[in-house]
């Protein structure tokens, strides 16, 4: 007998702890759906802001290029110039176009270096998104999804100016696609060969023996033949 049941025997009063309320439910937040509808269209407006900067870089690097295809021209056709013969007959004419050909060289190389050192940055930062999403990301898979990009016909040009993860992506996905049914293929023909290919027979003591090999290890089978043998 407890303590409890010998209070009520004596006729005490026992004292019952009642249990703890449970805790009050939270209150449902009655704007959560709201909320949730404006998060979704900041998240969409600032992924079509970063579309918009994306399309003005692209504006911005492809009249980069266009001027400094113009300065190549330049370049070229000053390069072109028979210096000797002008300086002959316009020693002043000839010092100015020297002049302006150092500029414009000057200028066209700088230019090229600026677009040289973006493109590497791109691609740095390109390959460092893929990482996260491609296992195994080395240069050495990057060079195979080139190898597979040239072999679908796209030009070195071409591959080189890839600088977009989802890109990089999808040309990953290519690949992978192709080595998967490659290697399905080479599994299908070593099987169908393996299932066709003669018995060999090894002729002993006992007659003759007639097994097939292991295709993983054909030395051990040519000792099991030999000891059958003795």
């Amino acid at each position: 007998m407890d303590e409890d049941d010998a209070a009520l025997a004596a006729g005490e009063d026992v004292r019952v702890e009642e249990a703890p309320p449970p805790p009050p439910a939270e209150a449902e937040d009655p704007l959560a759906a709201e909320r949730a509808v404006l998060r979704q269209a900041q998240d969409e407006v600032e992924r079509e802001r970063a579309r918009l900067r994306q399309a003005q870089d692209e504006v911005a690097r492809a009249r980069q290029h266009g001027e400094v295809g113009a300065l190549d021209a330049q370049v070229a056709a000053f390069e072109g110039r028979d210096w000797d013969k002008l300086i002959a007959e316009d020693p002043g004419r000839a010092q100015a176009e020297w002049v302006a050909y150092m500029r414009a060289r000057d200028q066209r190389d700088r230019m090229a270096g600026e677009l040289a050192r973006g493109h590497a940055q791109r691609l740095q930062q390109a390959h460092a998104a893929v990482s996260r999403d491609i296992k195994d990301w080395s240069p050495e898979l990057a060079g195979k999804l080139s190898a597979f990009g040239r072999s679908m016909g796209f030009s070195d040009e071409e591959l080189g100016a890839i600088t977009d993860p989802r890109q990089i992506k999808v040309l990953h996905a290519a690949w992978s696609g192709a080595e998967r049914a490659r290697q399905a293929q080479a599994a299908e023909q070593l099987a169908t060969a393996q299932r066709y290919a003669p018995v060999p027979t090894v002729s002993g003591a006992a007659g003759r023996i007639e097994t097939a090999p292991d295709t993983d290890d054909f030395l051990a089978f040519e000792r099991l033949a030999a000891a059958r043998g003795r």
